[in-house]
């Protein structure tokens, strides 16, 4: 007859799964397929974010810790990074009794902030991920990504002209810039994963291959800067971080005189060569905006005007020569953007957000943290330098899934890697 097995020796049953807990599941699944969504669909990001916001939300709640998310959610917004969001919103609102034209101005609002406030839904429902199995996932699917945008590069975006699509090939430079934005927070989420290096860098060659054959030329400086803010930031942490922080106000400081700057600096055979990128485009589109930012500095023109620069009554007292390119949509500069539409005040509030994000960075507790932080940050800056609209919530989507993917991921690793006594202290920090 067989001995019984004694009580304190018995496995401790699997705690039940609430609907809760697959909700925050299903969350998860859909940031983790934000950069497949977008290869598909190249604005789906802002609504990818929304809906894994209601997931978390929900799965917050229906899981007994509502008052939890009510007591985090007080709590950031006592804090500066917390009274940020509704500062920004607060200016952006105000410049709608000098915008010349408020609906414009509404719209812009709606499509920025609705991303940002997903985001920090998402930040604050979300419990601790489960590391591994989120990372298969997240790197599985950002594979495929990346292999659907390259079968589409290299068969001339054949299914898309298939369904009666007539797509230019610029349409993908959203999703490859997802992909060097996004690859840094898979980087942080991979640490200690089995076969770390070549797994990463499988994926981050396959990214590569992407972006280089992508005409998104933002894309492309914005990986190779990233890569090198990587190594540097491995070699000479402090270093790369006051070099990141001092490109990241020096781009704001100087955004109003950019144009001018670029024009008097860089050779007139240099802007031919770079014409593929429509180098001396953006230079004379940069003297245009700062010209803007003269006529009005310390307000602005009014959030979300510049789809409309062309038309506002600032654009009559500007030279003709630079009159004809405010139209073009945007100042292809998101820190001259920030200074045309909403002027210094606008920009100080940014500093100030730049500040706090910098000592943020400092005050990471591990050194193999910082790296692909700053690696991101300076992927962003390029981007921001060069590409498109500062407002458009695709890309602040993108942002936004970026900060929640690497707060959860060092969050995870603390909790992971510390002793067993000390995992709760870590997990509440």
């Amino acid at each position: 007859m067989s001995r019984a097995t004694p009580l304190n020796h018995m496995p401790a049953p699997a705690p039940a799964r609430s609907p809760g807990d697959y909700l925050e599941r299903a969350a998860w699944v859909v940031l983790a397929a934000m950069p497949l969504a977008l290869a598909f669909a190249v604005r789906s990001s802002a609504a990818l974010i929304g809906v894994a916001a209601l997931l978390a939300l929900t799965g917050a709640v229906t899981g007994g810790r509502g008052r939890a998310l009510v007591a985090r959610a007080w709590a950031g917004a006592r804090s500066l990074p917390g009274a940020f969001l509704p500062l920004f919103a607060a200016l952006a609102a105000v410049s709608l009794l000098w915008h010349p034209f408020p609906r414009l101005g509404l719209f812009a609002m709606g499509e920025a902030f609705a991303p940002l406030v997903a985001a920090v839904i998402l930040g604050l429902s979300l419990g601790r991920l489960q590391r591994r199995a989120v990372f298969i996932l997240f790197a599985s699917l950002f594979a495929l990504a990346c292999v659907e945008v390259l079968v589409e590069l290299f068969t001339g975006m054949a299914w898309r002209y298939a369904v009666g699509m007539r797509p230019a090939l610029f349409v993908l430079n959203k999703p490859v810039i997802c992909f060097v934005v996004l690859y840094w927070p898979l980087w942080s989420l991979s640490e200690g994963m089995p076969r770390r290096g070549l797994t990463m860098g499988a994926l981050g060659l396959l990214m590569a291959v992407a972006v280089f054959k992508s005409v998104s030329g933002a894309a492309m400086l914005a990986l190779i800067c990233g890569g090198l803010t990587f190594g540097l930031a491995r070699l000479a942490p402090r270093f790369a971080w006051g070099l990141v922080m001092a490109g990241l106000f020096a781009a704001l400081a100087l955004a109003p005189l950019k144009g001018d700057l670029a024009q008097r600096a860089v050779p007139g055979w240099a802007l031919d060569r770079l014409q593929a990128l429509h180098a001396r485009d953006r230079v004379e589109i940069w003297q245009s905006f700062g010209e803007v930012v003269l006529l009005q500095p310390f307000t602005g023109v009014g959030f979300g005007v510049s789809p409309k620069m062309g038309d506002a009554p600032v654009a009559r007292l500007i030279p003709g020569e630079h009159r004809t390119l405010l139209a073009v949509g945007h100042p292809h500069d998101m820190f001259l953007q920030i200074w045309s539409e909403l002027g210094a005040l606008g920009a100080l509030l940014a500093a100030v957000a730049l500040a706090w994000l910098g000592k943020a960075l400092l005050m990471l507790r591990r050194r193999e943290e910082l790296p692909p932080a700053l690696a991101a940050i300076s992927a962003v800056i390029i981007i921001a330098e060069v590409g498109h609209g500062a407002w458009q919530g695709w890309w602040l989507a993108i942002l936004g899934a970026a900060a929640i993917w690497f707060c959860k991921s060092f969050e995870a690793v603390r909790y992971d890697t510390a002793p067993p006594s000390a995992a709760g202290d870590t997990l509440a920090s």
